[in-house]
């Protein structure tokens, strides 16, 4: 083995890595910065969807990965209109087989 060689080869490696390093700290401030997420942005939006849709969050974005999210009862006309969506797919189904 000669130790010029292994010099060179850990050399080598050791630019390697250093350039490695800053490229990984590189996209990691890019990536920090650009998905940086305003708090009450967040929250307006949340508040935004749930009204849209009938949801009603526990709680708020602070503890979004564990809070239970409940849906309204559907009204009774939405029912209706989707049992009958229902029932005319499956007539048609059995019009087919």
């Amino acid at each position: 083995m000669d130790m010029n060689q292994i010099g060179a080869v850990m050399d080598k490696f050791e630019a390697s890595f250093d350039r490695l390093d800053v490229t990984s700290e590189y996209m990691s401030k890019a990536i920090d910065s650009t998905t940086a997420a305003d708090d009450d942005a967040v929250e307006t939006l949340l508040q935004q969807v749930s009204d849209e849709h009938g949801l009603q969050f526990a709680s708020r974005a602070a503890d979004a990965s564990t809070a239970p999210v409940a849906m309204s009862a559907p009204t009774a006309a939405l029912q209706d209109s989707q049992e009958d969506a229902l029932e005319k797919r499956l007539a048609a189904l059995r019009s087919v087989g």
